[in-house]
């Protein structure tokens, strides 16, 4: 498989795990105001950040979130294991949104700021088991 190929290969499968996401958000809507619209504007908040995969946790530029587990997800055939990595990658990504509730941007950033973890991230983290190890 060319470099070509694979890049749009890989795109076409976040594209696709894109739209697969949105789905389950906006299928279940935010929980405190009910919007439901637009994948985008929605997010898995975790009921309990402690609880948080080491891969949602401060991934830098527009990559905290899921997108730390989203984007391990390959191309079929790319690498040798790649088929049983992903439904590996795949289960670890369910059970992650199983810790969630979907929440509208506004409201995931109210609670936020209500539940001072705006504050105190950098603790909270550093008492995280998986950051200790």
């Amino acid at each position: 498989m060319s470099s070509t190929e694979y890049y749009n290969k890989r795109k076409e499968i976040k594209k696709r795990r894109v739209k697969h996401l949105h789905k389950i958000k906006t299928s279940k809507g935010c929980q405190t105001c009910g919007y439901n619209e637009n994948g985008y504007a929605l997010v898995f908040a975790h009921r309990d950040p402690m609880e948080k995969h080491s891969l949602c946790v401060g991934q830098g530029k527009g990559g905290s979130g899921m997108n730390g587990l989203t984007k391990r997800i390959c191309v079929v055939g790319a690498r040798k294991d790649s088929s049983k990595k992903n439904r590996k990658y795949i289960k670890e990504l369910f059970l992650e949104i199983r810790k969630c509730k979907v929440l509208c941007m506004n409201c995931h950033t109210i609670e936020t700021m209500l539940a001072g973890e705006h504050e105190n991230n950098v603790e909270t983290y550093k008492k995280r088991k998986d950051c200790n190890t």
